[in-house]
């Protein structure tokens, strides 16, 4: 079987290396599927942050209305919570983007 040979002009790489044509698209396939699977991360990690930020404003809600007093204690303890998994979803967050961050720095 017979293989082209392409010159690669891609950045990041050595210039005048030969690459079979073969290799380039598997690299360009696996670099899309990574941006692809970013992106579903990043998507995911917002969801989560609305829907933890969405049962905090209910939870303060419900505790504006409420008179018994260990509902109001257990609400107090549920917006606790909710208020532990935002940060922790935000730290996160901070941490992913950092890593990225540092995989850029190195690779260029």
């Amino acid at each position: 079987m017979q293989h082209i040979e392409k010159t690669s002009t891609n950045a990041g790489q050595v210039s005048g290396k030969k690459m079979y044509f073969p290799e380039r698209l598997m690299q360009f396939a696996k670099r899309i599927r990574e941006e692809t699977a970013k992106k579903q991360a990043e998507t995911d990690m917002l969801l989560a942050l609305d829907t933890i930020r969405t049962r905090r404003d209910t939870i303060s809600e419900n505790l504006n209305f409420i008179t018994d007093t260990d509902c109001a204690e257990i609400c107090m303890y549920q917006l606790k919570a909710a208020d532990l998994d935002y940060n922790r979803h935000i730290r996160m967050a901070k941490e992913t983007a950092m890593k990225d961050a540092r995989t850029r720095e190195e690779s260029v």
